[in-house]
């Protein structure tokens, strides 16, 4: 697993709505707490062999935040 954390008060429930309409999937922060911490993190699994669909996965979840910003 691979864990991400973002600046401050980035919503990463927000990018996952974004995420999963382009089929790209990931685990919010926010799932790993009772309460509302790390809600900017999030978990990308490291399991599968990398391969051309993975890397262009991964490049376009890192062009997704730049579009409406993603703040809480």
């Amino acid at each position: 697993m691979l864990w991400l954390e973002l600046r401050d008060g980035f919503d990463t429930d927000a990018l996952y709505t974004r995420a999963i309409r382009e089929r790209i999937c990931f685990a919010p922060g926010g799932l790993f707490t009772a309460g509302d911490g790390y809600r900017n993190c999030l978990r990308l699994s490291c399991s599968h062999d990398w391969d051309a669909r993975i890397e262009r996965s991964v490049a376009r979840l890192g062009e997704l935040p730049h579009g409406p910003l993603l703040a809480r």
